[in-house]
């Protein structure tokens, strides 16, 4: 039977009027917090060169093709189920194709002397970063004289020992990285020893992705400033993946809010192959000076009159 797609949301502006003047109340973070760094996120794209990864990208890639006319006929018959998990391993091969751009990444942010949360969703994608972070750790920590570590939390880890790994973390200059579950650790866990969090996969949900980004980003951070990197693999459903987050955000954001925000993301000059581009200070100082422009184009626009207003908000719409 034909079954209708929903996609996105209608009369926003009304529903958040209902919720507001009826059951909600909303205190954001940034209004409450306001001691808070500024939250840079920086959206990197990852080039799948060797031999290996092309290969399973590849068949990612015809895996999709061949979703999309399974698609077709669950909206025919109504049963989405085959649909459902053809996506769930999709979504892990996806992982599996770019942990060698994203071990590449990882070493090259590791040259800096900072602590970092990295985090993925799938059990496979997290045994494989703690393999290759030990070993870029144990590399670096070698030719340092020091004995660099990581600390991991899954699902799988017991209630009463994640204390215990977060003070090792907080407490241990020689903790560089923390592994972590997207969904087991987006909530009820303080790391702010560190400020670079890098998400190696991405998650559905923008509410759950914004929680594990606030691990570092809450009080007790000290850093100027909290880098997020989003690793996005060229060619590959994360594109999707990471569209559909932004479609998200904007959509919850103006009926909770009543304004539309987006899940704003500068595109890193980086990439996988980014060492020779000068680093993590260099995409900092670039977030930093697009901050300044949209702050003076505001200040600006603020005093003119509405016609010239919206002609000024307008020329990055295009």
């Amino acid at each position: 039977r034909l079954v209708n797609k929903w996609v996105g949301a209608k009369n926003k502006e009304e529903l958040y009027n209902l919720l507001t003047n009826t059951i909600m109340i909303r205190r954001l973070k940034k209004d409450v917090l306001k001691e808070l760094p500024e939250k840079n996120r920086i959206k990197v794209p990852l080039d799948i060169t060797d031999g290996k990864s092309q290969k399973v990208l590849a068949e990612v890639q015809q895996a999709q093709k061949t979703m999309r006319e399974l698609s077709r006929e669950s909206l025919m018959n109504g049963d989405g189920r085959q649909r459902s998990q053809g996506f769930l391993e999709i979504w892990r091969k996806t992982g599996e194709a770019k942990i060698g751009a994203v071990k590449d990444y990882l070493d090259y942010l590791l040259d800096n002397d900072c602590k970092m949360l990295v985090f993925a969703h799938h059990r496979s994608m997290l045994d494989k970063l703690e393999e290759k972070v030990e070993g870029i750790l144990h590399i670096k920590g070698s030719s340092a004289g020091k004995n660099f570590g990581l600390i991991r939390i899954d699902g799988q880890t017991p209630q009463t020992k994640r204390p215990e790994l977060v003070k090792k973390f907080q407490e241990d200059d020689d903790i560089r990285v923390a592994v972590l579950s997207i969904t087991a650790c987006s909530e009820g866990l303080t790391l702010t020893a560190a400020s670079v969090v890098v998400f190696a996969e991405l998650y559905w949900v923008p509410g759950t992705i914004e929680q594990a980004e606030a691990r570092v980003h809450r009080i007790g951070q000290t850093k100027s400033c909290v880098d997020i990197h989003y690793l996005i693999a060229r060619g590959s459903p994360d594109e999707a993946v990471y569209a559909c987050l932004k479609r998200k955000k904007e959509d919850t954001s103006a009926i909770l809010n009543g304004e539309v925000e987006t899940l704003k993301a500068y595109d890193s000059p980086i990439g996988s192959g980014g060492r020779r581009f000068g680093g993590i200070k260099r995409m900092r100082s670039i977030a930093e000076l697009m901050n300044t422009v949209e702050a003076a184009v505001e200040e600006v626009t603020e005093e003119m009159p509405p016609a010239a207003k919206r002609s000024v908000t307008s020329l990055g719409d295009g």
